[in-house]
């Protein structure tokens, strides 16, 4: 399922939204406490980035970063070849 279009994306988790419930649940069950220093690899539109209160967020996706910045989260769009994360930045990550 590979999604370019943001709106596309955000069409198929809307008519999904059993499986998008039932993923962020069993993601709860596993998340610490506090979501300060999270982040979401492949974070498309921020959908669960926003759900699950994890402020940061990687894409490769231009237009899923832009739709995830009007949802006040802080996407950076970066292509998964180059990106690293520093291991002192992020203590929990979401792949």
């Amino acid at each position: 399922m590979g999604f370019e279009n943001a709106i596309e994306f955000e069409r198929w988790w809307g008519r999904n939204g059993n499986i998008f419930e039932s993923e962020a649940l069993a993601i709860e069950e596993v998340m610490p406490d506090s979501t300060d220093d999270a982040i979401v690899i492949g974070n498309g539109t921020g959908k669960f980035a926003l759900r699950l209160g994890i402020p940061f967020g990687v894409d490769p996706s231009e237009s899923m970063c832009k739709l995830a910045k009007k949802r006040a989260l802080m996407p950076s769009r970066e292509l998964p070849k180059t990106f690293h994360i520093p291991t002192d930045s992020f203590h929990w990550r979401l792949w």
